[in-house]
């Protein structure tokens, strides 16, 4: 591990409970897939606000606990033994349930750029998706289906790693047999790779106005 640089100060917070001390004194601030821990998110987007000085600027990155076809249409959940299952798409979706049940907000990445700019108290909100091979590179030329490959290699390691550090979790609201077949389905899935397969990561950007709105005093 590289050393922590003279400039930099490392601190543990929960956001749930507000950073009211940390208040004007960032410049940027940087989230990254954390919804599954957020109860409020528009109250963690204001508090993100108070966090930024005047012309701060906020990057939020989320999933959306789905996976996608070639085309980038979502992949329907169908049930163990049907037509269509897939194994990955079941873990994301329990993976899902389970947030919920925690008190996730776990449909951020839909919404973040809508609260952002229905707020008031942001401007030059932009955005946009990023698409992850996650089994059977393609592309539509020779350095794109590289790429994609490239990203297959490393998701496919980072898939077993994360459903393994989920298992715990999930242990406790599914039946032990079930949550194997579950994560031993996922991990073939992923390793062999016979249909293409996309996980999508939403950012989403703004800038806290210079001049703070009306509206929000």
């Amino acid at each position: 591990m590289r050393p922590t640089p003279d400039n930099c100060k490392l601190a543990v917070h929960d956001i749930n409970s507000g950073l009211a001390h940390l208040n004007g004194q960032f410049d940027y601030v940087h989230t990254r897939l954390i919804s599954s821990g957020i109860h409020d998110y528009p109250l963690m987007l204001s508090r993100i606000n108070t966090l930024l000085r005047p012309g701060g600027l906020v990057e939020l990155a989320e999933w959306d606990f789905r996976i996608y076809d070639a085309d980038h249409r979502p992949v329907p959940l169908a049930p163990r033994g049907e037509p269509g299952h897939s194994w990955v798409a079941e873990w994301l979706w329990s993976l899902r349930e389970m947030g919920v049940e925690r008190g996730g907000h776990m449909d951020a990445a839909t919404f973040m750029g809508e609260w952002l700019r229905s707020s008031g108290v942001w401007e030059d909100v932009g955005g946009n998706d990023t698409w992850i091979a996650i089994s059977a590179p393609t592309g539509d030329n020779e350095e794109e289906e590289a790429y994609n490959t490239r990203m297959w290699e490393r998701m496919k390691e980072d898939a077993k790693g994360f459903a393994a550090a989920a298992r715990p979790a999930m242990a406790r609201k599914m039946d032990p047999e079930k949550l194997d077949e579950l994560i031993s389905g996922l991990e073939r899935e992923v390793e062999k790779g016979t249909t293409p397969r996309f996980a999508r990561l939403q950012v989403v950007w703004a800038r806290k106005p210079m001049v703070t709105p009306a509206s929000s005093v």
